[in-house]
């Protein structure tokens, strides 16, 4: 059996928000392989040297992830080529070793460019069961691991994140579709009959918590200790910060994290000077910032609620809205700008960052009751923040 069809291969990109130095080091030293890519490994970075990635190192010799594999090539802070083989559930092909390249360049400072090429596949029988089972294995496990890596820190074997997406279930007639999408816990999913939109993300949200998914692992103390010296950024998609040009000055500004719980973008922003509240409907979200607060001894009041009523709060209580990827889990945006409207205090901003698809169309600066287009957001991709100023 030969791994020689040439026009058989497996491709994936992405970018990180790293150096080049620092994506070379996490795929070519010990520190560095087990910070995303698996719990134990054997390397030597040269020619020939083992390059051994172990994803069960207790199992007995054979079964511990990819072993006997070594490295081919490989070019400083530019390249690197090893062998691979087949999970140890594929034993009729695994002794038969494919090739994997990784590039690495440069696209702007602290940005690196990932990109994975995976050939030397043969076909038929275990092998098409191998292909598909890299597939998804580089690209929906091993490459977020890497951008997870660098935008919220190592990952800890004993609770790893899940990247698992939900298989889609189908709408029943009385259900309205949530729209989950890219790079949030994934999957169309219908709120069961009987059962509200609000209720069913409440859930699902918590459920996320515990499985530990990127959005809901409360950031680091070196990620407060930074922004506490005026370092700070947030993360709206796994790996790009927004820029912090794009905010006011935060030093006491009344700051709303809209629907925005789960310790990430609330304790940055408390921790930069801001007073803030984070208002959300999962509780076991806003646990995750009461957890961070008490950690690092920030100040951050925590509210459960529908973001389209926000009627805890009184009118033109806030400097600054933060409202990052959620209003496509609500049937319909505008109630939730009518009250962001209300709250905000004049001369004050809203920031959101949204996915959508279509056309929708905001309210304009300074006005009220502005109209949204009613389409549901469907087949999103990534607009990029509107900040709006209140007159």
């Amino acid at each position: 059996m030969q791994a020689d069809n040439p026009a058989r291969v497996i491709e994936g990109e992405v970018i990180v928000e790293a150096s080049v130095g620092e994506v070379w080091d996490a795929w070519t030293t010990e520190q560095g392989v087990t910070s995303f890519f698996a719990p134990a490994a054997n390397g030597e970075r040269w020619v020939n040297g083992r390059y051994e990635i172990l994803f069960n190192p207790d199992a007995e010799p054979g079964q511990r992830g990819a072993e006997g594999t070594r490295m081919l090539a490989f070019q400083v802070n530019k390249m690197l080529a090893f062998t691979w083989n087949a999970p140890p559930h594929l034993a009729a092909v695994r002794e038969h070793l494919t090739h994997v390249l990784i590039r690495l360049e440069e696209v702007a400072e602290g940005r690196t460019k990932v990109r994975l090429t995976h050939s030397g596949w043969g076909e038929g029988g275990e092998w098409d069961q191998a292909f598909d089972y890299f597939v998804r294995a580089w690209k929906e496990l091993v490459l977020p691991r890497l951008e997870y890596r660098f935008s919220v820190g190592a990952i800890d074997w004993t609770h790893p994140p899940s990247f698992d997406r939900p298989k889609e279930q189908p709408p029943s007639p009385s259900a309205e579709v949530t729209r989950h999408d890219a790079d949030l816990p994934d999957g169309t999913v219908a709120a069961p009959a009987g059962m509200s939109i609000l209720e069913h993300n409440r859930r699902a949200w918590n459920e996320l918590v515990e499985k530990r998914d990127r959005w809901t692992i409360p950031v680091s103390t070196a990620a407060v200790d930074a922004a506490r010296k005026g370092r700070w950024e947030i993360l709206l998609t796994p790996s790009k910060p927004v820029p912090a040009a794009w905010f006011p000055e935060l030093p006491g500004l009344d700051v709303l994290c809209l629907a925005s719980g789960g310790g990430q973008q609330g304790p940055i922003l408390a921790a930069a000077g801001a007073v803030v509240t984070v208002f959300d409907n999962s509780p076991r979200q806003l646990e995750q910032d009461r957890e961070v607060a008490d950690r690092e001894g920030l100040n951050i009041t925590t509210v459960e609620g529908d973001m389209a009523d926000l009627g805890t709060f009184s009118g033109a209580s806030f400097d600054l809205i933060v409202h990052p990827v959620s209003n496509l889990f609500v049937p319909d945006v505008r109630p939730v700008w009518r009250e962001a409207y209300r709250v905000l205090r004049p001369g004050g901003h809203v920031g959101r960052l949204s996915r959508q698809g279509g056309v929708q169309r905001e309210p304009q600066a300074g006005q009220r009751g502005g109209k949204l287009a009613g389409q549901r957001l469907v087949v999103p991709t990534l607009q990029a923040k509107t900040f709006s100023g209140r007159r």
